[in-house]
């Protein structure tokens, strides 16, 4: 389970909406957190703090974003989601 792996790595950690989404204070390296969401087949999202590329994990649902952007963008201009 994701949470036994987060509390291996004693972080602060609120779950929300009957455990399906979860806020992590994830002080380490992303490296480690993103291996171990895609893993688990989970994603997510950096909020706050620096980082090249804010998207964890796995990435469901590209194809409905990829939709969405070529309506919303349709001359190309904003960066691949």
């Amino acid at each position: 389970l994701l949470d036994e792996f987060l509390a291996a790595a004693n972080v602060e950690r609120r779950y929300i909406a009957a455990g399906n989404l979860a806020w992590v204070s994830w002080p380490h390296d992303l490296a480690e957190l993103d291996a171990q969401l895609t893993q688990r087949e989970l994603g997510g999202l950096v909020v706050l703090g620096e980082t090249a590329w804010p998207f964890l994990g796995a990435r469901t649902g590209a194809s409905v974003a990829a939709r969405v952007k070529a309506v919303l963008d349709p001359h190309n201009r904003l960066p691949a989601l």
